[in-house]
């Protein structure tokens, strides 16, 4: 038997084009979530909602509005407002806590209007609570 050479590749006649290189697969594409953004591109995060209920009770100038805060946090610098407008500013409600506001300490001007909700609008966000009124 007769030795192996080494095949070596012929180079190619003078004027022919050369051989087409074979080129490496792309890499597959990543699978996932992407990357997250650089902390000074990310946009602050909006205020949530706040977690709680409201009740209304009570009759003619007795009326109070009794608002739980039903999360971890405590709500600062509250703006309570019912229809008519009328408004209560409450500075602080601790964490899983409630107050109770009797309708008189509202400030607006119709205390007559129909009451079926109020809009709480505080640091930590804002919220709407409907209730049945009595």
């Amino acid at each position: 038997a007769a030795p192996e050479r080494a095949r070596t590749a012929a180079a190619p006649p003078a004027g022919s084009p050369p051989p087409p290189v074979q080129l490496a697969p792309p890499p597959p594409a990543p699978s996932g979530a992407p990357p997250p953004l650089p902390a000074d591109v990310r946009r602050p995060a909006a205020p949530a909602g706040l977690q709680g209920h409201a009740l209304f009770r009570g009759a003619g100038h007795w009326k109070v509005l009794s608002l739980y805060n039903d999360s971890s946090g405590a709500w600062t610098n509250c703006r309570l407002e019912l229809p008519g407008p009328l408004v209560y500013q409450l500075p602080y409600l601790k964490a899983y806590d409630h107050e109770a506001v009797a309708l008189s300490n509202f400030q607006g001007p119709d205390r007559d209007a129909f009451i079926d909700q109020v809009s709480v609008r505080c640091a930590e966000g804002g919220a709407r609570f409907g209730f049945s009124p009595d």
